[in-house]
């Protein structure tokens, strides 16, 4: 598929950051310039906020009813992002972009489903001159998978997504609280999702993805996107084994923290460190030395220090919108 830009989409927690890591690290083996932009990422070329004090702005525009106004900065957003996309020799991969991203939260303001629908309508007339792709993830069972979602990122952002339900103007309009309110609200957003979906005239995927078969997903998207499957760089090394252990770094408040890597069923597996989930896979390149940290725009490197013998975490990525994940760590000598 000669496309310049792979839109990703689906309810949070549906997959979309993993698999737009995955044809990221897809596209690299086989040699393509390529850009994802992480949907929590710091200077994002369509966003119309560049930090958390611009994000907070537009919040309060939404909320205030200027809705229209953030619409028509949001469009052109997408035209200059639009213009240099098809300047550039890159493929862009965004995530939660073209069905997420505004219409989350015009959603949850209660701007009127035609007016939604509208928006983007005009964004897919927009980028069409980069012949753009979709992929998108839904579940036929919102309530299991909304359990699963609070299950995998733990209490902290159960909270935060019962909050943002129950305190938006959509979820106090119709009462809605707790565990089913959310399943309730997420229900009715997907109504619109699949709508929107099946208005948009672009090259399109949908997947139900409930029963987590990602090999099977990803041999669809294979063909869908008409790449090459290749083999995967192997994650199962036995010697990877000796990087497990607990480190500790200080964090950007000056704290000191402890993080672990920890070697689970061939797998390394991270908690603890800076902007990454709890308990969160290190994805290994081919040379065993680079990792990707699963579903963020992170890379880990292990080295040996020179002077004092001992193993050194040192994470880097780009800064997100809370704050950066840079991140160097040394292991704990527990002997």
């Amino acid at each position: 598929m000669k496309t310049k830009l792979i839109c990703i989409e689906g309810i949070p927690g549906s997959g979309k950051s993993s698999t737009a890591q995955y044809i990221s690290r897809k596209l690299g083996e086989l040699g393509y310039k390529h850009k994802w932009w992480y949907e929590e990422e710091l200077g994002h070329p369509v966003y119309v906020y560049t930090d958390a004090a611009s994000a907070m702005q537009t919040v309060t525009d939404l909320t205030g009813g200027n809705y229209r106004d953030v619409i028509r900065r949001a469009l052109e957003r997408w035209e200059r992002f639009a213009e240099l996309a098809a300047e550039s020799d890159e493929i862009i991969i965004v995530d939660g972009c073209l069905l997420g991203y505004l219409t989350w939260s015009l959603f949850p303001n209660n701007v009127p489903e035609a007016e939604i629908t509208d928006y983007v309508m005009e964004v897919e007339r927009i980028i069409r001159i980069l012949n753009p792709c979709l992929i998108y993830f839904y579940q036929d069972d919102l309530r299991a998978a909304m359990s699963k979602i609070i299950a995998r990122r733990g209490s902290g952002a159960e909270k935060h997504m019962l909050e943002r339900v129950s305190q938006s103007q959509y979820g106090i309009s119709r009462g809605l609280a707790g565990f089913e309110g959310m399943v309730a609200y997420w229900q009715n957003y997907r109504v619109i999702m699949d709508r929107l979906y099946d208005l948009l005239q672009l090259p399109k995927l949908r997947i139900e993805n409930h029963m987590g078969d990602w090999p099977a997903y990803y041999r669809r998207i294979h063909a869908f996107l008409g790449i090459e499957a290749g083999e995967d760089a192997c994650d199962s090394m036995a010697d990877l084994e000796k990087y497990a252990g607990s480190y500790s770094y200080t964090d950007s408040a000056g704290c000191d923290q402890v993080c672990s890597v920890q070697w689970e069923a061939g797998k390394l597996i991270v908690d603890g460190l800076p902007q990454v989930w709890t308990r969160t896979a290190l994805l290994p390149n081919k040379n065993a030395i680079d990792f990707d940290v699963a579903s963020l725009p992170f890379k880990i490197r292990f080295l040996l220090n020179p002077v004092y013998a001992h193993m050194q975490l040192h994470m880097t990525g780009p800064a997100l919108l809370d704050g950066s994940g840079d991140c160097m760590a040394a292991r704990i000598n527990t002997g």
